[in-house]
């Protein structure tokens, strides 16, 4: 680049700040009066390969004469001003501890996605004091497509209060990655969830699916003693099974911070009175603590439980949710009084115990004789029943450990000690605590005793979907929707979040398919947040000539199901997936990842497909099968589906054995 270049080049910055603009071109009018100086020592750290992608490009100077006030990095002729005064202590070991060589150091974020497969040339100029700018380094370096593999930092301490510790990373690899495999101090520990959250877009690349490229765990690090250093190894998989080199994360645990005795300051008394005016003969009234009254599976398993039981129990219903939603109204509709509370603070004591008082008064006049809590979360409520002196009933849904589900539900480090061990309590002095599938019951065995767990298979309204299903008309849904008739149709149900993995989904989906211009993926229950944003980019990025669609949340799903041809599900998180039943009420087989609880209600090779989780590979594999079934194979594998949900799932027999339960746990 000659000198006369350099306004030109400022001139394509226009959103430089208009102040940083003008001291940029006076530092490089200096660079036209002097281009060499003996006074500046420095270098541009760079390979002679680096990965086209977004990069931090680094590099040390510093003057024997006038002082540096900047540093100005030419990528290819394009100007970036480098944040400058980087600490460098391996440049002060070779030149020397003064304040100007130790902290010599400078960097600059280039997008170097532009020149992919090019040598290009960086240049390095320093800007002293004295007003002049000079050119100090020159190299070249080739940019190559490269596979990236590496964990971001812990953001705090790890303490042995965690229990699950969570680390997340980028892997990207120069075709789809397939699986990434983590491993604790040599021993592998579990595959990690991939395409978790949205990668910053500076981060993006030509790599497939960069845009999304985060994967994250939960690393059980339940057995790792205090004061004690250990190590996390990352390694990524493609589709032919080629693997990247090993990431590797290091943390050291610290000692507990303890928890003071706080029952000495937090007096548990000022609830309601435990003397109830108890009415053995009239309607029970049942106070319900929700976590959530939007549209959801565990919202919705609330929903279909109370309307079935307000036919079946005489009983008087007051809900306490902590977040608001669409369900609201038909609770009301059902006779319930529903109040909303905000979200249970579990980082404070204070706060926590604040709550609970706040429902008590809230609920005073109702009078309750029973609370029912609905998920894990809502365990506060079956603390709260403790107190007032009355029975209670926990239904968990969640297939996480315990200790796992703090973290999932809130991140680290954001729960305190006493509000755990309150959520403890809460579930060893609840009266039943309700599984729908035997595998979430065993997850829970070690804090729930075996004279409290009980074990009701999940339910739906078969009749009435057999009923709307009976009576559509593929076809016609099929054009209105905007669906060929002839299409094959993969239905994914389920609010877009990383546990269900639609982004994986899609991926597989597009590598399977190739070729394949009748089959169709359709995602329902995209929201407005950022993970539902990041799946729709990636889904453009896959260009698959709008085979894939993203759809928003719905009400009412029966038009989906009614014009699928197979149900499908990536979830690496579940414990008996409603949509699952519904899909197959409709006789659809389902294509599954087996996450906990869905071999329970899906049979491989006879109700549909079992893949692994969190596996891309497995994935298209799974596709690939279900693209090479015949129709009539489907037809005879989406009836016995059918037969299967009428005979073992439907909503009347589950209430009724909840019903029974309500009795029992009254008397």
């Amino acid at each position: 680049m000659s000198s006369k270049d350099a306004p030109r080049i400022i001139g394509r910055l226009p959103k430089t700040d208009a102040s940083v603009r003008g001291w940029m071109r006076s530092s490089i009018g200096g660079l036209r009066r002097s281009m060499t100086s003996s006074a500046l020592i420095g270098c541009i750290d760079v390979a002679p390969e680096v990965p086209a992608a977004p990069s931090i490009l680094q590099g040390w100077v510093f003057s024997t004469g006038a002082p540096i006030v900047g540093v100005l990095l030419f990528v290819d002729g394009k100007i970036h001003l480098a944040e400058s005064g980087i600490d460098r202590p391996d440049v002060a070991r070779n030149y020397g501890e003064s304040f100007g060589v130790r902290y010599s150091g400078f960097q600059v974020q280039a997008d170097l996605r532009q020149y992919e497969g090019r040598e290009i040339t960086l240049r390095a100029a320093a800007i002293t004091g004295d007003g002049r700018t000079e050119i100090f380094y020159e190299t070249t370096t080739n940019c190559s497509i490269q596979p990236q593999l590496y964990f971001h930092p812990l953001s705090s301490d790890v303490t042995t209060d965690e229990h699950f510790l969570t680390v997340s990373g980028v892997a990207l690899m120069e075709e789809f990655v397939s699986s990434v495999e983590i491993s604790l101090d040599g021993a592998f520990v579990e595959r990690a969830r991939l395409n978790a959250f949205a990668t910053p877009e500076w981060a993006w690349s030509t790599m497939p699916a960069s845009e999304i490229a985060a994967f994250t765990t939960m690393v059980d690090i339940r057995g790792c003693e205090a004061g004690t250093t250990h190590s996390l190894t990352a390694r990524a998989l493609d589709l032919e099974g080629n693997s990247t080199e090993v990431a590797e994360l290091e943390f050291s645990v610290s000692p507990s911070f303890g928890v003071a005795n706080l029952e000495t300051i937090l007096s548990r008394e000022g609830f309601l009175p435990n003397e109830r005016n108890r009415q053995p003969d009239g309607p029970l009234r049942v106070l319900v603590i929700a976590h959530h009254l939007g549209i959801g599976g565990g919202q919705l398993y609330l929903q279909e439980l109370i309307r079935k039981l307000v036919q079946l129990v005489d009983v008087e219903l007051f809900v306490a949710a902590e977040i608001d939603g669409v369900l609201r109204n038909e609770l009301e509709a059902i006779g319930a009084t529903v109040i909303v509370t905000g979200l249970c603070p579990l980082s404070d004591p204070f706060s926590y115990e604040t709550f609970l008082r706040s429902i008590a008064l809230e609920v005073s006049e109702f009078e309750p004789e029973m609370i029912l809590a609905n998920t894990v979360g809502a365990t506060f409520g079956t603390d709260l029943a403790s107190e007032l002196n009355i029975p209670s009933i926990l239904a968990i849904h969640e297939s996480f450990a315990f200790d796992e589900w703090f973290i999932a539900a809130r991140g680290n480090f954001s729960v305190h000690p006493y509000v755990r061990e309150r959520f403890r309590e809460g579930l060893s002095s609840a009266s039943a605590v309700v599984f729908e599938s035997r595998a979430t019951q065993l997850m829970y065995a070690d804090v729930v005793a075996e004279s409290q767990s009980e074990l009701i298979p999940y339910g739906i309204d078969v009749e009435e979907l057999l009923a709307y299903s009976s009576s559509a008309d593929s076809n016609d849904l099929r054009k209105s929707l905007g669906i060929p008739e002839s299409a094959l149709v993969f239905l994914c149900i389920g609010t877009y979040e990383a546990r269900k993995s639609q982004a994986m989904l899609s991926s597989a989906f597009a590598i399977a398919s190739k070729g394949r211009s009748d089959a169709v993926l359709i995602l329902v229950g995209a929201r407005d947040d950022a993970y539902s944003m990041a799946v729709k980019r990636h889904i453009d990025d896959l260009d698959v000539d709008g085979r894939i669609r993203a759809i928003h949340v719905v009400r009412d799903l029966r038009p989906w199901y009614a014009i699928a041809d197979v149900l499908v599900s990536a979830s690496d998180i579940e414990s008996m997936p409603r949509s699952m039943m519904e899909a197959m009420a409709f006789g659809l087989p389902i294509l599954a990842a087996d996450a906990p609880g869905v071999s329970e209600i899906v049979e491989n090779g006879v109700t549909g497909w079992l893949v692994p989780t969190r596996d891309v590979g497995a994935l298209v594999g799974g596709i690939a099968t279900v693209l090479e079934t015949t129709a009539e194979q489907r037809v005879v594998m989406g009836e016995a589906a059918q037969m299967n949900v009428k005979s073992n799932h439907d909503s009347s027999g589950y209430a009724e054995s909840f019903a029974e339960l309500l009795q029992k746990v009254r008397d």
